[in-house]
C-alpha cells in the first residue's frame, strides 16, 4: 500500500498528513493499510482519470497512477516506437504544443509521432535544433512563450474540424466492430443472457447493414473464425489502428447489483478534466439517439472514460452498452432475434448520420 500512496500523493489526490489534519489526536496513517482515506483518494483519482470510480487498485488503475507521477521536465521526451512513453508530462507537452498551435493530435498522454512532429515543428519555428526530443532547451524556449490560442481546447477544435471534413459518405469508410470477449471470457451473464453471444450476433447483423451502405466492416472477432480470438483492450485498438479504420465501435452488455437497472449508455474517450475525443463524444450521442430511438431501450447517457481501446485508438472509438442482462425485461428483449435486428439498424443509421455531409441532412 506504501507505493500506491507514495503514487497518488504525487498526483495531488492524497494528503499524507490529511487523517491528523483532520482529526489532530487520531494516530498517523499506516503506509501499509488500505484505509478509508486511502479509498477515498483512490475512488476521485479513477473519477478524475476517466476510470470505473471503485475504489479498487486494479492493473488498470495502477498504470494511470504511474503515469502520473511524471512532471514535464522530470525527463527528455521523444518518439519510441517500440515503446512509446506515456504519462502526464506528455499530456503537459501535447497541452502546451496545441495551445502554440502546433499540432500534437488529441491529449492523451501518449507520445506518439504526432507528438514528435509537432515537437520538431516548435524546434523548427525556434532556431532550435529539430531533433523531435523534448529536452532542457527545448522547455526553456515554451518558458519563453504565452499562449497564441484561446477559445477553447485547441485539439479538440482542430478535431472537430478535421470530423466535419471527414464527412464525405460511407462508400468507402471502414468501420471496426468490436464485439466484448470471446473465446472463454463470456462477460456478463444473466436471465438467459451470455454477454459474448449476443454481441457478436449483433455485430454480425452490423455489419450485413453497413456493408449494403459501401461501408468496409472489419470485425475483431466473429463466429465465422476459425477460432475465436482472444484480445485485450490494446490489441484490439492495435488492430484498429493497423488497419486505419474511420471509427470503432465495441459493443457490450451491461449489469449491476439490482435488477432494476435498464437501458442504454455509450463512452468516449475523456475524462473529467476535460480533454478527450470531440468526434468520440459525436458518434457515442448518435448511437445512443438511434439505438433508444430504435427499440425504446431508457437512454442512460454519454460518458467520458479513460480505457484502453478509447484511449489508444488514433480514430473515434465508443463502447455502447445495449441493455442489461441483470433486468429481467432488458434479458428478454436481447434474447429476440427480433430486437437484435432493431439494434443493428440502430447502430447502422447512426454511423451513417455521422459520415453523411452536414448539408445533406434535412
Amino acid at each position: 500500500m506504501h507505493a500506491i500512496r507514495e503514487l497518488l500523493q504525487r498526483a495531488g489526490v492524497l494528503d499524507s498528513h490529511s487523517a491528523t489534519a483532520q482529526h489532530p489526536d487520531a494516530p498517523e496513517p499506516d503506509s501499509e493499510l488500505f484505509d478509508r482515506s486511502l479509498e477515498i483518494a483512490v475512488r476521485h483519482f479513477q473519477q478524475a482519470r476517466g476510470l470505473k470510480a471503485d475504489g479498487i487498485v486494479g492493473p488498470l488503475t495502477w498504470r494511470r497512477a504511474r503515469e502520473a507521477r511524471w512532471r514535464l521536465g522530470d525527463r527528455p521526451l521523444h518518439h519510441d516506437a517500440t515503446s512509446p512513453l506515456i504519462g502526464d508530462d506528455v499530456a503537459a507537452l501535447q497541452r502546451k504544443l496545441n495551445d502554440l498551435g502546433f499540432d500534437a493530435g488529441r491529449v492523451d498522454g501518449i507520445f506518439g509521432p504526432r507528438t514528435g512532429a509537432a515537437v520538431t515543428e516548435f524546434q523548427l519555428n525556434l532556431s532550435l535544433d529539430p531533433t523531435g526530443v523534448c529536452d532542457e532547451t527545448t522547455l526553456e524556449a515554451f518558458a519563453n512563450l504565452a499562449r497564441a490560442i484561446t477559445g477553447g481546447r485547441p485539439e479538440a477544435l482542430r478535431e472537430s474540424h478535421e470530423w466535419r471534413n471527414g464527412r464525405t459518405g460511407l462508400l468507402g469508410k471502414v468501420v471496426v466492430l468490436d464485439p466484448g470477449h470471446g473465446d472463454e471470457d463470456l462477460g456478463c451473464q444473466g436471465n438467459g443472457v451470455v454477454e459474448a453471444d449476443v454481441v457478436v450476433d449483433v455485430a454480425e447483423r452490423v455489419e450485413r447493414h453497413l456493408a449494403q451502405l459501401g461501408v468496409v466492416v472489419l470485425l475483431t472477432r466473429g463466429r465465422s473464425f476459425h477460432h475465436d480470438r482472444v484480445l485485450d483492450d490494446a490489441a484490439r485498438a492495435a488492430f484498429a489502428n493497423s488497419v486505419a479504420a474511420d471509427a470503432v465501435i465495441s459493443l457490450h452488455i451491461d449489469q449491476d447489483a439490482s435488477s432494476h437497472a435498464s437501458g442504454a449508455s455509450a463512452y468516449f474517450y475523456g475524462s473529467s478534466a476535460g480533454s478527450g475525443s470531440e468526434a468520440g463524444r459525436h458518434l457515442a450521442a448518435s448511437l445512443l439517439d438511434h439505438i433508444c430511438a430504435g427499440t425504446g431501450l431508457p437512454e442512460l447517457g454519454c460518458y467520458p472514460r479513460s480505457w484502453d481501446l478509447l484511449r489508444l485508438t488514433r480514430m473515434p472509438s465508443v463502447r455502447v452498452y445495449l441493455g442489461y442482462s441483470s433486468n429481467p425485461d432488458d434479458a428478454a428483449l436481447l434474447l429476440s432475434g427480433d430486437f437484435r435486428e432493431q439494434l443493428a439498424a440502430g447502430i447502422a443509421a447512426a454511423v451513417a448520420a455521422v459520415f453523411t455531409p452536414a448539408s445533406l441532412h434535412a
